[in-house]
């Protein structure tokens, strides 16, 4: 199935973008953690930046939480594409939640700001170092 497509066409509350996760050690450790039914789809892109520019080219009246620097409220393009350009709001987690010493925003400190700021059709953009997820 085609991730671009199933995201358009999903009517969906929040949207857990798994970046960087691999399927493999995903599909091992989803059912510890979330209920439901776990879907293989091809992404429209082999990059975070390239994702965003596909997934999101458009003006969406929605909040987006970022663990990941490139996607920011700041206004500074990653390769030409500028993130609030494109979101209503933009939560910079990565801003105060990243973790010098895991090289990534960790998901307990997504967790913590989404949490907080819960609201409705909100992306949550969690980071991933590879080859791991947990």
């Amino acid at each position: 199935m085609d991730q671009l497509q199933k995201i358009r066409d999903s009517e969906w509350d929040n949207l857990i973008i798994c970046d960087a996760a691999r399927f493999d050690y995903f599909e091992q450790e989803y059912q510890r953690f979330l209920d439901g039914k776990l879907e293989k789809v091809i992404s429209p892109a082999t990059c975070t930046i390239d994702w965003m520019k596909k997934v999101w080219n458009g003006y969406y009246d929605i909040i987006y939480f970022s663990a990941w620097p490139g996607a920011n409220s700041k206004g500074i393009p990653s390769l030409g594409y500028t993130t609030r350009d494109h979101f209503k709001k933009i939560i910079d987690v990565w801003n105060f939640g990243w973790d010098e010493e895991l090289g990534t925003t960790p998901p307990w400190n997504m967790n913590k700001a989404v949490l907080k700021e819960l609201c409705y059709e909100t992306p949550f953009d969690f980071l991933f170092g590879k080859p791991t997820i947990g």
